[in-house]
């Protein structure tokens, strides 16, 4: 959690376009204490794909050399000191792919850390955290379901109105009963599983 709290705390001009909801959310939390609340925050464990997408609109990584080019800029627009950098990349597996590799660090740096961070700040703070992370494959642009990146669709019935695959209906129809419960009860619902 280090890791996220020296990204929050060392915002740079140039980063403040490309600096995705999530961290600004967390960093806005940050100054705005709420307590004796229920809270149900998560995040999808796909975010990998449609991070580096976005990431590469602003840096341009390239699948060669990977680790060099995310430790410049986790120096360069993060203000990470490069010891920090290198150390921060050999967590991850080099191995399973450039592409996988990049994915992974973005998707822990950009999505799971600040939810996570959140969530750990609103317990602190004395309000019961509920959290979900949502499992489900990658659906390419050409094939029938919900694209990766798009979540909330499934929160809001849509492979339910697009008559789309089963296996996709009763994802939504779970991510639905899940959020239903919560709002009526406010508490995570046990039988349901996403």
């Amino acid at each position: 959690m280090d890791t996220i709290s020296k990204v929050i705390k060392q915002p740079h001009n140039q980063m403040i376009s490309k600096v995705i909801p999530e961290i600004l959310f967390v960093s806005c939390a940050m100054y705005i204490q709420v307590s004796g609340m229920k809270v149900l925050v998560g995040f999808s464990d796909d975010e990998g794909p449609a991070l580096l997408s976005f990431i590469n609109r602003g840096f341009r990584i390239r699948l060669y050399n990977v680790a060099e080019q995310v430790r410049s800029v986790l120096s360069h627009y993060y203000g990470f000191a490069p010891e920090d950098a290198k150390n921060i990349t050999s967590y991850y597996d080099k191995d399973q792919g450039a592409g996988n590799f990049a994915e992974e660090l973005f998707s822990d740096l950009l999505a799971v850390c600040p939810v996570r961070l959140f969530a750990e700040l609103l317990h602190a703070w004395g309000n019961r955290v509920h959290t979900y992370v949502l499992h489900r494959t990658h659906f390419a642009a050409s094939e029938s379901g919900v694209l990766r990146g798009q979540s909330v669709r499934l929160l809001f019935g849509y492979p339910i109105l697009q008559q789309a695959e089963e296996s996709e209906r009763a994802l939504s129809t779970r991510v639905i009963s899940h959020w239903a419960h919560f709002l009526k009860l406010g508490a995570s619902c046990e039988r349901c599983t996403l």
